[in-house]
């Protein structure tokens, strides 16, 4: 035989070999379930520190038009420029996971502003991937949401 045919096939036989890794427990699936409530609760309540110790040190937003924020610490400055929730929903529709790593992904509704007239309304979706942590926590690790309305038409040529 040649040798990679020999060498082929002992990479076939080694990765079948494989065992997968175990999926999260239901437990876990609560428990994400939970965090995204938990994300909801402290966005309305405006408690940027809770909402923020849900983040990894290390957590990546990639936002809606604009650059990606890096960092727990730049993550929290970031949203507490905003004007304030007056309604948010997050609703996940699918949560998997294999040993310390899961996503989530679901949708959006939210209004923000600090009046009716002024307030700012969007609906979307999202997916954030979750870092389980040494004390069994979950932690959000990066996290993207887009919106469901169509952009603005762009601005006609100028002649």
């Amino acid at each position: 035989m040649q040798p990679k045919i020999i060498f082929g096939a002992v990479a076939v036989l080694v990765l079948a070999c494989q065992t997968k890794p175990p999926a999260i427990s239901e437990a876990d699936t609560a428990a994400l379930r939970e965090n995204v409530n938990r994300y909801v609760a402290t966005s309305l309540a405006g408690d940027w520190d809770g909402w923020a110790s849900q983040l990894t040190e290390d957590a990546i937003f990639l936002q809606p038009n604009g650059p990606a924020v890096e960092g727990r610490a730049a993550i929290r400055a970031w949203i507490t420029a905003f004007a304030g929730m007056a309604s948010f929903t997050a609703t996940p529709v699918e949560i998997v996971g294999v040993s310390n790593v899961a996503y989530a992904r679901g949708t959006y509704s939210f209004a923000m502003g600090p009046k009716a007239a002024l307030q700012v309304s969007d609906t979307g979706k999202w997916l954030t991937v979750y870092e389980k942590q040494n004390d069994g926590s979950w932690r959000i690790k990066r996290n993207i949401w887009n919106s469901d309305q169509p952009l603005a038409a762009p601005a006609p040529a100028k002649r």
